[in-house]
């Protein structure tokens, strides 16, 4: 007969108390888990003046500056090319393009990746249409606290931010955006 190994110890059954401190525990875990990685606002504070920056432009010769007043508002697309909702995303800012609508905002889309190769790829395979940029010194990604993609950032001719939307925007968030812009010109007209 073997004698019982005096170093394992047998496991005694939770009382319903330890049971249910040890699930208090497991969801605070859970809780600080997911506050920790959930992501933080994207985007200038709607209302703020738009900071001036100024970027080279992919799409064409030369680059884009921002310094204020504009003729017509402004609805910038921050993406990069590893994001999978700038790609889903890209269309719909293609489709606005070609609308009526584009005759009332223009649209800039500024790729904030390393690598201005990847957003000439992500240009030519999604394919991205209008004005393309890339913001190779960080300093748009900075002044305009991106930190979240796609960031859609709307400036009205005033220069200052109308509104911001984070992780894609829908077509009739643009037709709003586009009616926010007709209203605000009637007014200061």
């Amino acid at each position: 007969m073997q004698e019982p190994n005096p170093t394992v110890k047998k496991h005694k059954p939770r009382s319903p108390l330890g049971k249910l401190f040890e699930m208090v525990l497991w969801s605070l875990s859970a809780a600080l888990l997911v506050l920790a990685l959930w992501p933080r606002d994207s985007g200038p504070s709607e209302g703020a003046s738009a900071p001036q920056f100024q970027v080279p432009l992919l799409s064409e010769q030369g680059s884009f500056s921002f310094s204020g007043k504009r003729e017509r508002p402004l609805l910038i697309e921050a993406f990069a090319s590893w994001c999978s909702a700038c790609r889903r995303n890209s269309g719909l800012l293609n489709s606005f393009e070609s609308s009526s609508y584009a005759q009332k905002i223009d649209t800039l889309a500024i790729s904030v990746e390393e690598s201005a190769s990847n957003a000439r790829r992500a240009m030519r395979d999604w394919p991205i249409h209008g004005k393309v940029a890339h913001d190779n010194l960080k300093q748009f990604s900075r002044k305009f606290s991106i930190s979240v993609l796609p960031t859609y950032i709307l400036i009205d001719r005033d220069g200052r931010v109308a509104d911001v939307a984070v992780g894609g925007v829908t077509s009739r968030q643009l037709r709003e955006w586009t009616e926010l812009s007709e209203t605000a010109q009637s007014k200061s007209d």
